[in-house]
């Protein structure tokens, strides 16, 4: 065991470095894990070399306050009247209230999902270096705070002693292991099932005056993790990783995302990415994780289809993230639904981006290009075209004229892109002795154009003929 044993007056400094697992069952102490101020006698020298079990009980019966009881694989810090044990992994049986600095008799209680702040006088650091509140809780606790910061902006890290409803202590949080979230907070989540119900906060100061402020908040969240670990399953196909769990369940509890925001994090995060699903192991996925179900055979098939015609991943996945479905499975979990917009102009009308798709596949005769569609959907959306001129970029364009078709070639396109479907016998006579006789491809086009089938075909692509 490690003992530090520090006069009165002075004080402490425990780094992350000196907490990690190892080095607090194996009682190592870095030379920069603590601050002694050089004004201040202390018994422990500026080398911090690990002493022997026998100096240490020798050190121990000397300065230590009798009725605290030193534990195996502990950093011990005695301040005064006041210790702190900073447990190993294999140090926690034993420890109580009274070896440690916590009074029951007078707590902060602090309800759940309510902020709490805390002012620290620094230069009193008898009075007011520990912090202590009563959590009343029976499930997974989201614990949210802000490092103490002084009049000159600096910042320091906390440790957080967790104990049972008996006092005992079981766990030590050391805030620069936390995660800090996207809001600025930090954050840990503990499961409190087993009865833990108080948390004790020690403030790492150096020696420092003014005054230091901490804000604090706790969320009942036992629900929140069970949606996110869902999606861990379901998107990712692997268990929640701590620090993602953390960050995510914070982000929902504290409101800054929603369900849809949050289900778009890892549907589109790099891992998920980076699996190069099939749109059709893409869409199952979207209906089990957002609709809970295996996919419907007509609605996979049209999701499918919208895929196929340029509509993105992020445009399907708005269509299921909004929908009723997703919003019952978020009121279950006691989250807000929230909402997903697709910026990509092919998402904002998938009758429009399906419209031009078409033009491309059965007038050109190919699959569109990226540059294309996107450029042929925004005239349409934004109203700069009407479907005829659209199809006459299509067909006077040069990639058309370049083919040389006949007259006869050209009319039976006009009938499949423009009417959706064969020309029959009669029609086609038509229009091809029309262009024999003198009349131009535009004026025959026109015919199409301002046709009842073709002011049909626009109403249902949902554009102007």
């Amino acid at each position: 065991m490690l003992c530090l044993t520090l006069a009165a007056g002075s004080t402490v400094s425990v780094s992350a470095a000196a907490l990690t697992e190892t080095e607090a069952m194996e009682g190592v102490l870095t030379e920069e894990s603590y601050v002694v101020p050089e004004e201040t006698e202390a018994a422990v020298d500026s080398t911090a070399e690990v002493m022997t079990e026998a100096e240490t009980e020798a050190e121990t019966e000397a300065s230590v306050v009798p009725d605290a009881v030193p534990v195996e694989g502990t950093v011990l810090v005695e301040k005064q009247n006041l210790q702190i044990e900073i447990p190993g992994e294999e140090s926690l049986e034993g420890l109580s209230l009274g070896a440690n600095g916590y009074d029951p008799s007078d707590p902060i209680v602090l309800s759940n999902k309510t902020t709490v702040t805390k002012t620290w006088n620094t230069s009193n650091y008898n009075l007011d270096c520990i912090n202590l509140l009563m959590m009343k809780s029976n499930g997974t606790m989201l614990f949210r705070f802000s490092k103490p910061v002084n009049s000159t902006g600096k910042e320091f890290d906390l440790i957080f002693g967790i104990y049972n409803a008996s006092g005992i202590l079981t766990e030590a949080v050391d805030s620069a292991d936390c995660i800090k979230g996207a809001d600025g907070f930090y954050y840990f989540l503990r499961d409190l099932s087993a009865g833990k119900s108080y948390i004790n906060i020690i403030p790492q100061f150096t020696v420092l005056t003014g005054t230091a402020t901490i804000s604090y908040y706790y969320s009942e969240c036992t629900e929140t993790v069970a949606f996110v670990n869902r999606l861990y399953t379901n998107v990712l196909g692997r268990q929640a990783d701590y620090k993602g769990l953390a960050d995510w369940t914070a982000r929902l509890e504290t409101g800054y995302q929603t369900g849809a925001q949050v289900a778009a994090g890892f549907v589109f995060s790099s891992e998920y990415t980076n699996k190069k699903t099939s749109n059709s192991n893409y869409v199952e996925m979207l209906y089990k994780t957002l609709m809970n179900r295996a996919s419907d055979a007509a609605g996979k098939k049209d999701w499918l289809n919208r895929l196929s015609y340029g509509v993105t991943r992020a445009g399907v996945f708005a269509g299921f993230v909004n929908a009723t479905e997703f919003n019952k499975i978020c009121t279950s979990y006691g989250i807000k639904q929230g909402s997903f917009t697709s910026g990509e102009v092919v998402d904002k009308n998938h009758d429009v981006t399906a419209f031009v798709a078409r033009m491309y596949t059965v007038c050109l005769g190919r699959s569109y290009d990226k540059v294309g569609l996107y450029d042929w959907t925004n005239r349409l959306i934004t109203k700069q075209v009407t479907g005829g001129q659209a199809a006459k970029g299509f067909f006077f364009s040069t990639e058309f004229k370049a083919k040389n078709y006949s007259h006869e070639t050209f009319v039976t396109l006009a009938y499949r892109t423009l009417l959706n479907r064969e020309p029959d016998a009669g029609g086609l006579k038509y229009w091809v002795d029309r262009l024999n006789g003198g009349h131009s491809r535009e004026a025959v086009l026109d015919g199409f154009i301002y046709s009842v089938e073709f002011e049909k075909l626009c109403n249902q692509y949902n554009i102007t003929r």
